[in-house]
């Protein structure tokens, strides 16, 4: 099952399309498409989906992977006289088209919650060989629910990973995790000692914890705050982002990356103010696997997060 970068990509070089004439038609970076086509991608904003799809002569559901016959659609390909696919067909055609891209958009907020769901009980449990063998999904399908990223499944997977944790396939579309039965039976001991390395603390390890953030860190989630009341993608994921914000090692780089700026890039950045500067973080981090591209070798992480803010400022 491609995802959707990888259709991103496929549609592009179908139409003979360099990057840099997508992004002209877009009226973004280049840098920027091959975000869009990164496998890293977890937060392609929603409002981007339907100027995309234009520009590459599809369909946001194409993109999406929903009219991919090869894909996801395939398992109901051939209908039976009890499918459902006709009646949806009917009356998702009779919406008006901003209702069928609110629709879409509250379609994708499911997928959303089932791989959130997902990625919490298998971190409870972690039996993943046994996952795996049960439920048959792919390894790719597997890392992105590890993950935690959003992950379209067939309607087989959804049922055998429903059936494998032994809860209603509803409710892990429908409901959080913390409200299953099986939640709090797989919840790991809390008093027991962890056996992780503590020095290499992740977002991701400690998503329940409520802390505030302040100064710069605070401000930059101000910005991604501010872009998710325009994007319901982005305020679904404000948490995700919030604990990118809390952990030490981004809060170490900013301060540096942003003091390298201030004093060595002032003609760039002198009559702007650190407003940019905020925005052009936060747009980084809610389109991008910030920790990954950036923390994985701190030196060029920290030149490649500079480059990407003065980019940014300079595009505006």
């Amino acid at each position: 099952m491609r995802s959707i970068g990888e259709t991103i990509k496929a549609k592009r070089l179908a139409l003979g399309m360099s990057a840099d004439e997508l992004a002209d038609k877009l009226g973004k970076s280049r840098a920027t498409i091959y975000r869009y086509e990164s496998a890293d991608v977890e937060n392609m904003p929603v409002g981007v989906l339907e100027p995309l799809a234009k520009a590459l002569n599809t369909t946001p559901t194409e993109l999406m992977g929903w009219g991919d016959t090869d894909s996801v659609t395939k398992p109901t390909a051939a209908l039976d006289k009890d499918s459902l696919v006709p009646v949806l067909t009917q009356s998702f055609s009779r919406f008006p088209k901003v209702v069928q891209e609110e629709l879409i958009r509250r379609l994708y907020k499911l997928d959303i919650t089932f791989s959130q769901n997902v990625n919490k009980l298998l971190l409870c449990q972690r039996d993943y060989n046994r996952f795996m063998d049960s439920t048959k999904i792919s390894p790719q399908t597997f890392g992105d629910l590890l993950k935690g990223v959003p992950t379209l499944t067939t309607s087989d997977e959804a049922e055998s990973i429903a059936a494998f944790f032994e809860v209603d396939v509803i409710d892990l579309f429908f409901n959080c995790a913390e409200e299953l039965p099986v939640y709090s039976k797989t919840k790991p001991d809390e008093n027991k000692p962890s056996t992780v390395n503590k020095t290499e603390k992740s977002p991701q390890q400690h998503p329940d914890k409520e802390a505030e953030l302040s100064g710069r860190d605070k401000k930059i989630y101000q910005c991604i705050k501010k872009k998710a009341e325009k994007d319901v993608f982005i305020m679904i994921n404000l948490k995700h982002y919030k604990n990118i914000l809390l952990d030490k090692r981004v809060n170490n780089l900013i301060n540096k990356v942003i003091a390298i700026i201030t004093t060595e890039y002032t003609e760039d950045t002198t009559d702007l103010g650190l407003r940019p500067i905020y925005k052009a973080i936060a747009d980084e981090i809610i389109e991008t696997n910030f920790i990954e591209k950036y923390l994985t070798h701190e030196q060029s992480g920290m030149s490649f997060l500079i480059s990407a803010i003065l980019e940014r400022i300079h595009a505006k």
